[in-house]
């Protein structure tokens, strides 16, 4: 199981967040091909609140990897995640839809710049994720 806590405060230019980072390979040489996949299955409980959960791809070279939204609960529950639904935010270059570069998965909890709802401690537990 991963254990994920934290505490996202005010003073970030870019709105807080915190979280981890999952990559195959750190010099980025294996990549994997969820062409012929549909979503990502997350099983987590924690904090309920919003968390961004992000396909880091060898296309995008400025960190606006497609990320999704998934509401987290305080009990264990499977949240499935289509990859339709990841859409870069958009401060970066636009990169084609496609998965047959997925060089990782990242888990975060994210504040808006300037928003206060999502301010202060959370914990996030996942006790699986995969593509399906």
């Amino acid at each position: 199981m991963l254990r994920i806590t934290g505490a996202l405060a005010e003073g970030f230019a870019y709105g807080p967040f915190a979280g981890v980072t999952v990559q195959w390979d750190p010099q980025d040489k294996q990549l994997a091909d969820a062409t012929a996949m549909k979503g990502i299955v997350v099983r987590a409980r924690g904090t309920p609140r919003s968390y961004s959960l992000s396909i880091q791809r060898a296309a995008v070279l400025d960190y606006d990897h497609p990320r999704a939204t998934i509401a987290v609960t305080d009990d264990w529950q499977e949240l499935r995640v289509p990859l339709a639904s990841f859409k870069q935010i958009g401060f970066g270059k636009a990169v084609p839809v496609a998965w047959n570069d997925v060089k990782g998965l990242e888990l975060s909890a994210r504040v808006s710049p300037g928003a206060k709802t999502g301010l202060g401690d959370f914990e996030l537990e996942i006790d699986s994720i995969r593509f399906e």
